[in-house]
């Protein structure tokens, strides 16, 4: 049998992949319930909002689930309402969950990545047990402890050691000292502690300029990413259709 020519063999188009910048919080549009590309065009600015009215309203019901699961523990309460107070819990939890997420990538420094919107926060540490040093965890998303030291205010990182030492995870990853340093000079806002220069940091300011702390919800530095506008191709995969 002759050998087969490899210079006549068609060729199968390479896939075209999407860029996306990085931090950019957006996926491609499909048809069906979700609005397609073309009903909201390529070319528009969006910004994150915290809507007060409904974190206000969540924790409202956290407040009530806290009070009912401490009735509940004191058994004076029937069945029915501790299934109520089940259920507010579930509700406020995902709300402050949510809420917690939002000012993560509002109020806070960026001494990782100054381009991207998550932010390092103290506040939403505290309450979210280790969950609001997020400008870390977007620039390294592959580090279990979402934080650079693990510690304070990161129980999470301190519970997935404590199940490390017992064998029950493992393949632990983390970034080294040096890389993180890197990152840092590289793309930092200058506000890390160790890696950081004060002389090229705008600094940091609050609401009213009250209670400059980093445990301040507000606590945030003086300059931030500008709103995302997206300009770039889009790619239909269930169509494979293309707008520009």
């Amino acid at each position: 049998m002759p050998p087969r020519n490899n210079e006549n063999a068609k060729k199968a188009p390479a896939m075209e992949t999407p860029k996306t910048n990085t931090g950019q919080d957006e996926t491609p549009k499909f048809h069906g319930a979700a609005p397609a590309v073309e009903d909201i065009g390529t070319d528009f600015t969006f910004k994150h909002q915290i809507v007060w009215k409904n974190a206000i309203a969540y924790l409202g019901f956290h407040i009530v689930g806290l009070v009912g699961l401490l009735m509940v523990l004191s058994f004076r309460v029937n069945p029915l309402t501790t299934l109520y107070t089940i259920m507010v819990l579930l509700i406020g939890g995902v709300g402050l969950t949510m809420g917690a997420h939002s000012l993560a990538h509002i109020y806070g420094t960026r001494p990782y990545d100054k381009s991207i919107l998550p932010v390092q926060s103290q506040f939403v540490s505290i309450v979210g047990i280790g969950e609001g040093w997020h400008n870390y965890h977007h620039a390294f998303p592959w580090d279990y402890r979402t934080s650079e030291y693990g510690t304070p205010y990161n129980f999470t990182a301190k519970v997935i050691d404590y199940c490390a030492k017992k064998g029950w995870v493992y393949d632990l990853k983390a970034p080294t000292e040096e890389s993180i340093k890197n990152r840092v000079k590289k793309t930092g806002d200058n506000s890390h502690e160790k890696y950081g220069d004060p002389t090229k940091y705008s600094g940091v300011e609050t609401w009213n300029n009250v209670w400059i702390t980093p445990g301040n919800p507000t606590y945030t530095s003086k300059i931030k990413p500008q709103p995302i506008k997206i300009t770039r191709e889009y790619v239909l995969y269930d169509t494979d259709k293309k707008f520009e």
